[in-house]
């Protein structure tokens, strides 16, 4: 059972994740080195957070785990990448509990985009941690 969640969490997030990057190419001017370098799911609680946590560990290789901003991140590196297409194959899972879970909306999806990579974008958010 676990497998088959994790086989459709695979494919739908390879689905959105194409439609999302085909459908931006097409309407707006990317810089030509633009590239997906992760996938965040936000949990709708505390429970869902360490569940899915356990889910994504069978198929995935946990990278690091820590508070950031008031909130609990873990992520994984895949073991089978989600290929966009020739220029995108996504590693990175990012698991990602809400301060607030009345306000997701888990329907929706979010697009974030970045200049630095994720590495850089780790280390800037541990750092501004630290100092809270």
């Amino acid at each position: 059972m676990a497998s088959e969640i994790l086989i459709e969490f695979h494919n739908r997030a390879q689905i959105f994740a194409s439609t999302l990057w085909n459908e931006i190419q097409s309407k707006y001017a990317l810089d030509k080195s633009a590239y997906i370098d992760h996938i965040c799911y936000r949990t709708s609680s505390s429970d869902n957070y360490e569940k899915s946590k356990n889910q994504i560990s069978t198929i995935a290789i946990l990278l690091i785990e820590s508070q950031v901003n008031g909130r609990n991140i873990a992520t994984y590196r895949l073991n089978e990448p989600i290929i966009i297409d020739s220029k995108n194959s996504i590693w990175i899972i990012e698991i990602v509990t809400q301060l607030n879970f009345e306000d997701v909306k888990l329907n929706s999806g979010l697009v974030k985009f970045h200049k630095e990579s994720l590495e850089e974008i780790i280390k800037k958010e541990l750092k501004e941690n630290t100092k809270n």
